[in-house]
């Protein structure tokens, strides 16, 4: 396997190459089914001993680095003394105290469970033994591959991430002039721009070469009707119009993409309206089950519907009106007159929200009013307005309407023959858990359009801004953040599934052939006939579940077995057997599965910075948002009690001494150790780092302060003395930068040469300028260049080897000798040096100290 390991960045010279690790899996005959996972996974890279996939013959695509790993599960057999342990009164004081020595020859390692163990040197090689066979393990030793690669090459970071583009989404009624959402944009500049991509219509508007039915780009000045089916525009002093079709992108100039969209609204159609400018959230050392897929998804599922009412038509109509003609102007407490109607077709949804919204802007008076109005009645406003059209002259009560029952008026609206709708969003349990909690939304709500960009393990790289080739969100910043996905498919756990009907990916999912799918319930074609007698139950699901249940009992597959999104292998857990709380499955890469999204994504983000198609695009990360579980107090199962996660806000701000110190401990409420409630290791990854964790903590400080975030970060203030004083009898601390160096002491003893955590002297070692400026920075960055000059050189010896030994690879070979010889000229000048100042570097610790 090639797995990336530093992500390359097109045009930008010095960070071009996308660098992978080799990795080479090897597991007994009987478990070849590990090896289709991982490859499922991670890809395959070929027969290693064909020239072609030579890493080392790719001198500028390879780190450098080549890693085995080995399953062997009977090797839990293994005694102590045959691992190579000491005798306990030859080992160490932390050897005793994590039991790695053995009093009697006959004690099992790790007391006969499963285990992993693992060799490696300065050089790059690493070779791991696995005494397990699950799929997570395996994946998750080549995340640890990655991290030991980008730890010793520098410039990347391996990060136990998940991560989006998302960009707002706003419902647009049943008709919209496009025009105020493109100012500044012309159609003909964008035509310019972008000849290799669009082929242009003697109508006026244009096709995409690629996507050519499902993006249509259009002009400026487009009006659409959902009434008609039209999207009409002036082209050479004439009227064009082309037909409204549901589901396809029509893009303005600069990239806003509107959708004839059917949705949980007020209505069946409407117009959904996309910006083209978007966040790339990053939510990094986040613990197990700490939201790292959830960022990427759709809350779409989340979201219900529930019909509009009415008390009394007459009488709410008439409040309604009431409010339309109410005099707004005099609303504001600093006296500015500024009249408003609300029915104003140039007033926007969002303004009438906050026109009813009590306010310190608005006055006494024009606060008491809004308070005063019954919720149904804001409703009310709401819903018409998010549906009235100017050309209705003012007359919506003819428009909306109730049925008579039985003679009666109702009490549910109706427009155009269908009932009016408001969405509503599920936001977890009541303490019951039987009732779920629910929180109306705006009129106007549409779930932000996303692109999945992480999940689980991502290679990232900092660039200094000043080399990119074209902008970016925030050019104002030092370096920024490319990240790249790791993992062609997705090891999911999908928590919610099991709540029928509520995950409609996964339900989706499980509908197709071709998954791995673990610690599910196998039923045979009888037991499933069973589990489908339950027709209340079996209806829950989403079409695609409860047909591919159908027929498999209706014996339409060869199968044996099925499984349900819903129903998780049973485990014995006492004297009873119960659901397995992991129930995983791979899943196949959203962005993949949908590559005209994805291709759209970037599209409109090209648009809207005027990019032609020759030029680069960069999408680097604009909001760091790391997280963790918000965990109540807790019971283990070894009756253990773990005390509270949950003590600040969803949101909450940390500065980066502080961030710092929840990124050593990184506790989590599910899984109980020494240190309280639980430490996953620093930056999560614990269990899945192969050098000194100071390693990656020096490295995602420097991240943190070269690309200079400044954003919110979900977390959970607890440091633990405890975890900062291992990294201090370990000896490790001594690896750690200086501002990290004085942190873990003040973790661990409230003080360092005389400074606490409030201390200015202190807070100055994070300031970026300082850190910038520092010899220690300066020395990573000349640790880099001498590593790459090192093996630039390593690699031309083996080219040069190689055409000896096998002359027809001659011709092929020598290009890569050229480009070698080109980047290692470069990669030996101080442009090199000046160019990668504002990058991570490369941390010289793992090549000073080896023994941890």
């Amino acid at each position: 396997m090639r797995p990336v390991v530093v992500p390359g960045v097109k045009g930008v010279k010095g960070f071009e190459h996308e660098k992978a690790t080799e990795m080479h899996f090897f597991v007994p005959g009987n478990m070849v089914s590990c090896l289709d996972f991982v490859e499922s996974v991670f890809g395959n890279a070929g027969n290693p001993r064909l020239s072609k996939n030579d890493a080392a013959l790719d001198p500028l695509g390879w780190t450098g680095h080549s890693g085995m790993a080995i399953l062997a599960p009977h090797l839990t057999r293994m005694t102590k003394k045959e691992c190579g342990l000491p005798h306990i009164s030859q080992a160490t004081e932390r050897q005793k105290k994590e039991r790695m020595c053995w009093e009697k020859e006959d004690e099992l390692y790790n007391d006969g469970k499963t285990f992993k163990m693992y060799c490696r040197d300065a050089s790059g090689i690493i070779c791991t033994i696995i005494a397990d066979n699950y799929f997570g393990y395996c994946k998750k030793e080549v995340k640890t591959q990655i991290s030991y690669s980008a730890n010793l090459y520098g410039f990347a970071e391996e990060e136990h991430a998940g991560g989006a583009i998302a960009r707002p989404s706003y419902d647009l009624g049943e008709s919209c002039d496009a025009s105020k959402y493109a100012e500044g944009y012309k159609f003909s500049e964008m035509i310019e721009k972008n000849k290799q991509s669009i082929i242009v219509k003697e109508e006026g508007y244009a096709i995409d070469k690629k996507y050519p039915e499902g993006i249509i780009y259009v002009p400026e000045d487009s009006i659409f009707t959902i009434e008609d089916a039209s999207v009409k525009f002036n082209h050479n002093g004439k009227e064009e119009s082309i037909l409204l079709i549901p589901k396809v992108n029509y893009v303005l100039p600069n990239g806003y993409t509107i959708i004839l969209h059917d949705t949980m609204t007020s209505r069946r159609w409407t117009l959904r309206g996309i910006l083209p400018q978007y966040t790339l959230c990053h939510k990094p050392c986040t613990v197990s089950g700490g939201g790292k897929s959830e960022i990427s998804k759709s809350i779409r599922d989340a979201v219900i519907e529930g019909s509009v009412f009415v008390n009394n038509k007459e009488e709410d109509f008439k409040a309604v009106q009431e409010i339309f003609d109410h005099d707004f102007s005099k609303r504001y407490a600093n006296g500015e007159v500024k009249p408003i109607r609300i029915l104003d077709p140039n007033v926007t949804l969002g303004t009438v929200v906050e026109l009813l919204t009590p306010s310190r802007l608005f006055t006494k008076e024009h606060n008491d009013y809004i308070s005063s109005i019954s919720p149904l009645i804001v409703e009310l406003v709401m819903t018409i307005k998010s549906l009235y059209r100017e050309d209705w002259k003012g007359d919506w009560q003819s428009r909306i309407t109730v049925d008579k029952i039985n003679g009666n008026q109702g009490n549910e609206l109706k427009y155009r023959g269908a009932n009016l709708c408001s969405q509503y969003l599920r936001v977890g349990f009541e303490r019951d858990e039987t009732t779920w909690r629910v929180f109306q939304l705006r009129k106007d709500f549409f779930p932000a359009a996303k692109l999945q960009m992480e999940d689980d393990i991502t290679a990232s790289v900092i660039v200094p801004t000043k080399l990119l080739k074209t902008p970016i969100n925030n050019m104002q910043k030092k370096a920024c953040k490319i990240v790249n996905n790791c993992e062609l498919r997705l090891f999911q756990r999908p928590d919610d599934a099991v709540f029928r009907g509520f995950d409609k990916q996964t339900e989706y999912d499980f509908s197709i052939p071709g998954h791995f799918i673990s610690n599910y319930q196998p039923m045979t074609r009888e037991e499933a006939k069973d589990f489908t007698k339950d027709v209340v139950r079996l209806y829950q699901y989403t079409e695609p579940m409860r047909k591919c249940l159908q027929d498999f009992v209706a014996g339409k597959d060869e199968a044996k077995y099925i499984v349900s999104s819903s129903y998780t292998r049973l485990v014995q857990e006492g004297d009873k057997l119960v659901g397995s709380k992991n129930p995983r499955y791979l899943q196949r890469r959203p962005d993949m599965l949908d590559p005209e999204n994805t291709y759209m994504t970037f599209k409109a983000i090209q648009l809207f910075r005027k990019i032609s198609d020759e030029e680069p695009l960069y999408t680097p990360v604009d909001a760091v948002l790391s997280g963790r579980r918000n965990n109540p107090p807790q019971v283990a199962k070894n009756g253990m009690k773990l005390r509270p996660l949950s003590v600040f806000a969803p949101l909450h701000y940390f500065e980066l001494p502080e961030l710092l110190m929840e990124c050593i401990t990184s506790m989590t409420g599910a899984s109980p150790s020494m240190f309280g409630a639980g430490s996953e290791g620093a930056l999560t990854k614990g269990p899945f780092n192969s050098l000194p964790a100071v390693v990656d903590l020096n490295n995602y400080l420097l991240g943190m302060i070269c690309s200079i975030y400044a954003d919110s970060y979900e977390y959970m203030s607890q440091t633990d003395k405890g975890v900062a004083m291992n990294y201090i009898k370990d000896g490790t601390v001594e690896g750690a930068c200086p501002p990290l160096k004085a942190l873990i002491y003040i973790m661990a003893n409230g003080e360092y040469n005389g400074m606490t955590r409030e201390s200015k002297e202190f807070r100055d070692m994070f300031d970026p300028e300082v850190v910038l400026n520092s010899e220690w920075y300066k020395e990573r960055l000349i640790t880099r260049q001498k590593l790459e000059i090192n093996k630039l050189n390593k690699d031309l010896a083996y080219l040069n080897k190689t055409i000896a030994e096998k002359p027809r690879l001659a011709e092929t070979l020598n290009k890569q000798i050229t480009a070698v010889k080109e980047e290692l000229q470069y990669v030996s000048s101080e442009e090199y040096l000046i160019d990668i100042d504002g990058s991570i570097g490369t941390d010289p610790y793992p090549y000073k100290c080896m023994k941890h």
